[in-house]
Parts: C-alpha cells; structure tokens; sequence
C-alpha cells in the first residue's frame, strides 16, 4: 500500500492541529481562572475567620504593653546609674566618722556639744557648759591633742561667752593634720 495516501488535505490536517492546540489552550485558561477564583475564595474565607479587628486589638495591647516595658526599663536603667554615681561619691568622700568619735571621745560629760564642722582643712568647734571647769577641760584635751599631732595641728579660741543664766559658750578652730 502506499503511505503517502492521505485522504484529508494538507490545509485541513493543519486546521485540526490547530483546532486541537485552541481547545487545549481554552482548557489550561478556562482551569487557571477556576484556580484563581477559587483560591480567591478560600483566601477571603481565611482571612474573615482571622478576623482582621482582632488582630488590630491585639496589636495595640501588645504596643502597650511594650510601651509600658520601655518605661519600666528606661526607669531601671536610670536607677542603676545613679546607685552607680552614689557608689562613687560614696567611694570618693573622706571619711570623717573615727575623727568625729576622737573629738567626741575627749568632750567631757558635762559640756555639750552646739556644733562640729570638718572639712579637709580646718576643724571647728563650738561647745557649751554651764562651768567653765567643764569649759576648760574640754580646751586641756584639746590641747592634747596639738601636742600628741593628732587631728588638730593649732588651736585658736574664737570666742567665750555667757548667756547671763551660767551658761558659757566657746568656740575653738584649728588646721586639721
């Protein structure tokens, strides 16, 4: 037999692949918009069942209670600086409690103290007593320690007064050693 027999013309069998080649084409676009909208549909279904507003409420408390944090942390922070710097100061001031005890330790019992004033350089003191025995011991152990070079290297008495009731008041500075 002879295979070039055909009996369709050539221009027909290029009309029934091209046919064939449409119908596969319309098939693959009819299918993609199915899928979109499908898709489409599911998508819009998840997203209602999300609920966007919840989202939206949930989002904002979170937001606030990070603001709320922030502060928090930024209040630590600050806190810890300054314990911080007061440790410092604390580490850097002069210590002046076992000089105070020394003055306090030669103040006799009947002479009273109106005030202490130490600094780096100079210490000064103002007592009072109703004696001027009293008065007078406290300048002797005073005097005592200028000599012994403790605390105080020079005494100068500020001044001594009365009250008129007995009661006497002195003042005594020195340069502190």
């Amino acid at each position: 037999m002879k295979s070039d027999i055909n009996l369709i013309s050539t221009n027909q069998a290029e009309l029934i692949n091209q046919s064939r080649s449409v119908r596969i084409f319309r098939l693959i676009a009819i299918a993609s918009v199915c899928i979109v909208g499908i898709s489409s549909v599911i998508l819009f279904l998840i997203i209602q069942s999300i609920s966007p507003s919840e989202i939206r409420k949930q989002q904002s408390a979170l937001r606030a209670s990070l603001a709320a944090s922030r502060t928090k942390e930024a209040k630590i922070i600050l806190v810890g600086r300054k314990i911080k710097d007061i440790k410092n100061i604390i580490s850097e001031r002069p210590r002046y409690d076992s000089l105070v005890s020394e003055i306090n330790d030669i103040i006799p019992e009947n002479v009273s103290l109106v005030s202490l004033g130490v600094n780096d350089n100079k210490v000064e003191l103002v007592a009072n007593s109703g004696s001027l025995l009293y008065l007078n011991e406290l300048l002797n152990n005073l005097l005592g320690m200028v000599k012994s070079g403790k605390i105080i290297g020079n005494l100068n008495i500020s001044g001594i007064s009365s009250s008129g009731l007995g009661d006497y008041t002195i003042s005594v500075s020195g340069e502190r050693i």
